[in-house]
């Protein structure tokens, strides 16, 4: 038996002992003792109700924040860690709450077994234990997403230098176009380094590659005044950019599934927690309507 439950059961073997004390059907003609129950019965409620507010309302912070983090980690361009953590603090606090929530609604249990027997027992709740757990959860999808984020700004900055290399050979600036794709080389060799990439991944680095090396051999053609060259190059070009373009669409669709699979852990165990707080809440609202 865990310890935040021991004081409702002995709660209920003390209510016990002085009920079993009565002679049987006192209750029934004695409508003061009923009112007396009844009303031990609604103050247990209505301190688990109490409890049980307060938490939901914490609970519904940690989820708010922690989808915060996550849609961030998938797209835009402020940090996610900061949700994350506020996600992950909501949690802590909430781990907490549960402790006194789990006494008190043992203790209504206890108290219904006694005085309202046919009611039967509260849905289960919230558990301290299982709230730290997505805590921890939480901590670690906020230190996994600022690597990840860097990986998508690099993936996205790589495509963004190649535009200004191509630009930039529009107009003749074959000089500026090679300092254009040395970004964009430096951008790619920081994607290339995710240690645990999509299987994507590789077929995106291949044709961005290619892409990369044809346009360089446009520019340095292109320096060299050799047109031949430029033009056999700029057909490779074409065709390195036909299966690019495929390439961005499979990696930008991996990256927001691996981004949001992040955080969909916690995410997950805060909703089903949230909705059997929920549950017994509204359980406990049935029982302040007993007697009534």
């Amino acid at each position: 038996m865990s310890r935040s439950r021991l004081p409702g059961y002995l709660g209920v073997l003390l209510l016990g002992a002085m009920l079993a004390a009565r002679p049987a059907g006192a209750d029934a003609a004695d409508p003061t003792t009923t009112a007396e129950r009844l009303a031990l019965l609604r103050t247990a409620a209505a301190r688990a109700d109490e409890g049980l507010e307060a938490l939901i309302g914490q609970m519904l912070l940690a989820v708010d924040a922690g989808r915060r983090g996550s849609a961030l980690t998938v797209e835009g361009d402020q940090p996610p860690a900061p949700e994350f953590a506020a996600a992950a603090d909501f949690a802590a606090t909430a781990a907490a709450m549960a402790i006194v929530v789990e006494r008190s609604t043992a203790s209504l249990d206890a108290t219904l077994a006694a005085v309202a027997p046919s009611f039967g027992g509260l849905p289960d709740g919230p558990h301290a234990v299982a709230l730290e757990r997505l805590r921890l959860q939480l901590t670690a999808a906020g230190q996994a997403s600022g690597p990840f984020v860097r990986r998508r700004h690099a993936a996205d900055d790589t495509l963004v230098a190649l535009a200004d290399a191509l630009a930039a050979l529009a107009d003749d600036d074959a000089t500026a176009a090679l300092d254009a794709l040395d970004r964009a080389d430096a951008e790619r060799a920081a994607v290339a380094a995710w240690k645990q990439p999509p299987s994507v991944l590789s077929y995106w680095l291949d044709t961005t590659g290619a892409m990369l090396a044809t346009a360089r051999r446009i520019a340095e053609a292109t320096i060299a005044g050799d047109r031949v060259a430029a033009a056999k190059a700029g057909r490779a070009y074409q065709k390195a950019a036909e299966q690019a373009r495929r390439a961005d669409i499979a990696l930008a669709l991996a990256m927001t599934e691996s981004g949001a699979a992040l955080a969909s852990a916690p995410l997950r165990g805060l909703a089903v927690a949230l909705a059997a707080d929920i549950a017994q809440r509204e359980a406990v609202a049935s029982v302040l309507q007993i007697g009534r």
